[in-house]
């Protein structure tokens, strides 16, 4: 019987601490047909003459040298030269479980999607295990339940079915977000997804990772662009609910961390922040997904922004 091609991609840029130990747990894979993509995204240290060093040791890799391009370049890359029936992504600090790849391939059965839990591996020895609920959904539930957050918004963790890559690739434009902008377009072509509470995939939690911390960038402060198109997208659809109520929810863990945050990212975003929620006022007011704090929240922006922000402040300071 023909054994389906995987293949794995892996953007690689300023990693040469941790790529050995992620491309030895790809290689040590106990399925063994894969094609290995490694992507030199214009690595300024030692990741270049490493990722062709590995080539030389395993046929079943390949390297994509290119100028630097961010994460989401380095995949679309990957996407056009892949070969396989199956797409998988791991990040270049992270690693994977021997049986990753086969345990997953084995599972996904007529779906187009397969999920598994994680966990975040901190380089001081602690671990968390992030479990996930084991379901089967299909297509719209699938994107309600990334939507709400009941499916990771990650690319790494999964296996898809290559078919859905066939005319989508990742936004590069988007610097923060763009795991959840793309799986939205894919979980909505997906005709079924499963969730397994199995945990394959290991998260590098390093010290200056900025998607671990609760600081605030440009691009974080950027990330309700991305709900908010997702919102308008589906204006008139059975989705729509489910936007407004992620939208809402990253509005204002926006505005509180831009409250609480530098004055370069207040001056710079709260009035922008505040707009947006307005504009969704009536939306927010008649959503059953969202909770009366937020409800009050968006009726005291209506009355006073200052008044929003001088509560927020304070009951900051008393939790």
């Amino acid at each position: 019987m023909n054994k389906p091609l995987v293949s794995v991609i892996v953007p690689v840029y300023k990693v040469e601490d941790y790529l050995d130990k992620c491309v030895k747990s790809i290689v040590a894979q106990t399925y063994e047909n894969l094609e290995i993509i490694l992507v030199d995204d214009g690595s300024p240290d030692n990741c270049p003459s490493m990722c062709d060093s590995w080539a030389q040791k395993d046929s079943r890799i390949k390297v994509i040298h290119k100028e630097n391009g961010g994460v989401s370049s380095a995949r679309n890359s990957a996407l056009d030269a892949a070969a396989g029936d199956y797409i998988c992504f791991v990040d270049s600090d992270d690693f994977i479980e021997p049986n990753a790849v086969g345990y997953m391939l084995e599972n996904i059965g007529d779906a187009d999607v397969i999920q598994c839990s994680f966990s975040y591996d901190c380089l001081d020895g602690r671990t968390e295990n992030c479990d996930i609920s084991e379901e089967e959904l299909c297509a719209d539930d699938a994107a309600r339940a990334l939507i709400t957050d009941r499916v990771r918004p990650e690319v790494w963790g999964k296996l898809y079915s290559a078919h859905l890559f066939s005319d989508i690739r990742f936004d590069g434009s988007k610097k923060y977000g763009e795991d959840l902008y793309i799986n939205y377009f894919l979980m909505k072509r997906a005709g079924k997804l499963i969730s397994r509470n199995v945990c394959l995939y290991h998260y590098t939690c390093r010290e200056s990772d900025s998607a671990t911390s609760h600081y605030m960038t440009d691009s974080r402060a950027g990330l309700y662009k991305i709900t908010g198109a997702m919102a308008e997208n589906e204006k008139d659809s059975p989705l729509y609910e489910a936007c407004v109520y992620r939208h809402t929810r990253i509005l204002f863990a926006t505005l509180s961390r831009i409250i609480l945050g530098e004055k370069e990212f207040y001056d710079k975003y709260f009035d922008v922040i505040v707009k947006e929620i307005l504009a969704y006022r009536r939306d927010i007011l008649k959503n059953k997904r969202l909770g009366l704090k937020f409800k009050i929240s968006v009726l005291m922006l209506s009355l006073s922004p200052k008044l929003f922000e001088k509560f927020n402040r304070k009951f900051r300071q008393c939790s």
